[in-house]
């Protein structure tokens, strides 16, 4: 491993690179989305939670 040298990218390789690795950020931040929702649905105390919130906040807003 002492002599390993790091490879030599044109200004266009790493441009592509770049956009590349914003695209994996992207897709992985869709999924951590889409899992977070997925869990919600299937996590009813959660969802029973927000849904009372929900209705609190709104009744708040009506009484104005």
């Amino acid at each position: 491993m002492d002599n390993w040298n790091p490879p030599n990218f044109t200004e266009t390789e790493m441009l592509a690179l770049v956009h590349s690795l914003h695209d994996l950020r992207d897709a992985l931040m869709e999924t951590s989305l889409s899992l977070q929702d997925y869990l919600f649905n299937l996590d009813s105390p959660q969802r029973r939670e927000a849904i009372l919130c929900l209705n609190a906040l709104l009744d708040s807003v009506r009484s104005l």
